[in-house]
């Protein structure tokens, strides 16, 4: 199920039109208010996507443990409608948010950072990309050992390797083919890297990753 959180008619109108080749037979795109009530739908149900009006006057907060964060850890979700900064944009990535984007943007482009979503991937947006690349090159930079942190030694030698590989922007299928595992050997590693690290994301192991290597000694 495709969900649109907002109180306005006009967003809610543009995102169904948006969304309408996207659903399945006999699917719609529900609407509701509060953050709340889609945390409760997340909870209850399998949402395919859920995207946020963040001009609603419920706009989501950038908590850790707010409900934004707890939403992302159950559906993918997608920030609408407002200009974002770079900091808002990135700190919205942390928390496991697969993409933010304004509706000024043209139908086409809206309609593929929702594909680009819904397939599972991030979407960063160009002014982002700069500061999501250095993270991510920080990430790839020579590791402590993997016993300088309790953390990872929850990982199995082959989980952090595919680990360092995705802080590297490295996408599944060539992560697959660089250690002759199938799509579906990596995406069963990665679901147990998350887990045992805590993290929602590809993008939030890779700044986990990055903070652990800028904390060890020189």
């Amino acid at each position: 199920m495709i969900l649109l959180v907002s109180e306005d008619r006009r967003f809610l109108e543009l995102w169904r039109s948006l969304l309408r080749e996207h659903l399945g037979p006999g699917d719609h795109a529900a609407t509701c208010a509060r953050l709340a009530d889609a945390l409760g739908l997340a909870e209850r149900g399998r949402l395919s996507l859920c995207v946020v009006d963040t001009l609603s006057p419920l706009h989501p907060t950038l908590g850790a443990d707010g409900e934004l964060a707890q939403l992302a850890r159950r559906a993918r979700v997608l920030l609408a409608r407002t200009e974002f900064s770079v900091a808002v944009e990135v700190a919205a990535l942390s928390l496991g948010v697969a993409g933010s984007c304004a509706a000024t943007l043209e139908p086409a482009e809206l309609a593929r950072i929702v594909e680009v979503v819904l397939k599972g991937g991030v979407w960063v947006s160009r002014q982002a990309l700069p500061e999501m690349l250095l993270w991510l090159r920080q990430a790839a930079a020579p590791k402590p050992a993997a016993n300088a942190n309790p953390m990872l030694e929850r990982l199995t030698p082959r989980e952090r390797e595919i680990a360092g590989l995705v802080a590297e922007g490295v996408a599944n299928k060539v992560i697959a083919q660089r250690l002759g595992l199938s799509d579906l050997t990596v995406k069963a590693h990665l679901t147990a890297i998350f887990r045992k690290l805590g993290v929602p994301s590809r993008v939030k192991l890779a700044l986990l990753l990055s903070a652990f290597t800028s904390e060890a000694p020189a």
